[in-house]
């Protein structure tokens, strides 16, 4: 039986989804990241399916999101959130760590604004052992580049790339770049997926980074899945897949 828990971690709201047998138990455990606007109820299936393999999942509202919503966003709040997301990382793991339900088996899955978390998580914490990126983004400043002219600007006033501007934010920016940094993967398994239409979060980008380090040895178990024809939409397939490669990574291994 899979059983779902609504608990707060330091004022951060989760849910808990875990087999009911695995409940007191050290097992794997997978933070999962919602999406731009979602909610950690838009992860539900990732987590069932996770507990149904054998893992623990944690499922956090991040900051300006579900229980901590507070306006609307407009889309400028997006690196503060990822960053705030990876101030909050080792709050969440280290929670279970108090509780001996979790060592060293420790996983993060996130798509589009999750799964650049996840990208940032890779950078800043040697302890996660393996990490799934859902149409992410692992370079910041170039993304950020990109989205002035894309449909994240859409009825919102352009923005002049001035180098105050640019002064201002590339140093946080470069903060949570793990394509500054991509030898911090460090044989860790990775797995990267992304949808060729996607128009949100640019499939190119996504590749460019991969094809950069898919030959260095700190990339060897990195592992790249795309799909053809799809947007900004994670496909059940990519999910089966992920679930699947945290099992082989987190349980199995």
């Amino acid at each position: 039986m899979i059983i779902i828990q609504e608990k707060n971690i330091e004022q951060i709201p989760i849910l808990e989804i875990v087999q009911e047998e695995n409940k007191d138990k050290m097992i794997p455990t997978v933070v999962c990241y919602h999406g731009w606007t979602g909610s950690k109820e838009n992860c539900i299936h990732y987590g069932a399916m996770l507990a149904k393999n054998g893992m623990r999942a944690i499922l956090p509202d991040q900051l300006y999101h579900g229980e901590r919503k507070t306006s609307e966003l407009n889309g400028f709040e997006l690196w503060e959130i990822i960053g705030q997301n990876v101030k909050e990382f080792p709050t969440l793991v280290g929670a279970y760590q108090k509780e001996n339900l979790v060592d060293n088996k420790i996983g993060a899955i996130g798509f589009s604004m999750g799964g650049m978390t996840t990208y940032a998580l890779l950078k800043h914490f040697p302890f996660l052992y393996a990490a799934v990126s859902l149409m992410g983004n692992a370079d910041p400043v170039e993304f950020a580049k990109w989205s002035l002219t894309s449909t994240w600007m859409k009825d919102k006033p352009a923005v002049e790339l001035t180098p105050d501007l640019m002064d201002k934010y590339i140093p946080m920016l470069q903060s949570l770049s793990l394509a500054d940094n991509p030898e911090t993967i460090a044989g860790r398994p990775v797995l990267i997926w992304h949808g060729l239409e996607d128009k949100k979060v640019p499939y190119a980008l996504n590749r460019a980074f991969y094809e950069k380090i898919k030959d260095e040895p700190y990339a060897g178990r990195v592992k790249w899945i795309e799909t053809p024809d799809v947007p900004h939409f994670v496909t059940f397939k990519a999910i089966e897949a992920s679930v699947e490669f945290l099992k082989e990574s987190l349980v199995e291994e």
